[in-house]
């Protein structure tokens, strides 16, 4: 007699790995299709082949996906953060202009000093808190 708890019954696809999902196809809206239809003949034939209609639906659908990342904005990047505190301590320091920290960057002292401040907004405890941007003296404040 067998007992039925003694074994594993699997009843998935023969050969699928466990875990792992098969890859859905992206969906793609039928403006989306239609543009991309539109973009490859204006490509391949110039803009002048395109009718008024074709014209005004990829105008719209342009005019639409810029009003979308406008009200959208992603995130800020750690780069970003970066950048922007840096151009603050450079307008802090008075050296103002792109060259000028340009110049100063290039240098070995400016080299070690980008490497704190990477180090510095890796490890900065308002990034953590989910505080987007702290001004500099703020910043300075929480140490």
């Amino acid at each position: 007699m067998i007992n039925t708890d003694d074994f594993l019954e699997h009843y998935g696809v023969k050969g699928m790995r466990w875990g792992v999902r098969k890859q859905q196809a992206k969906r793609v809206s039928t403006d989306g299709k239609e543009a991309n239809r539109i973009l490859s003949k204006e490509k391949e034939q110039g803009i002048r082949s395109l009718t008024s209609h074709e014209l005004r639906v990829i105008n719209t659908r342009r005019d639409l996906e810029t009003k979308f990342e406008k009200q959208n904005p992603k995130p800020p990047t750690l780069a970003a953060h970066g950048k922007k505190f840096a151009m603050e301590i450079a307008t802090a320091a008075g050296i103002g202009t792109a060259a000028g920290l340009y110049k100063i960057a290039t240098s070995e002292a400016g080299k070690a000093i980008a490497t704190k401040g990477i180090d510095y907004v890796k490890s900065s405890p308002f990034l953590k808190l989910g505080v987007k941007s702290l001004p500099v003296n703020e910043q300075l404040k929480l140490f």
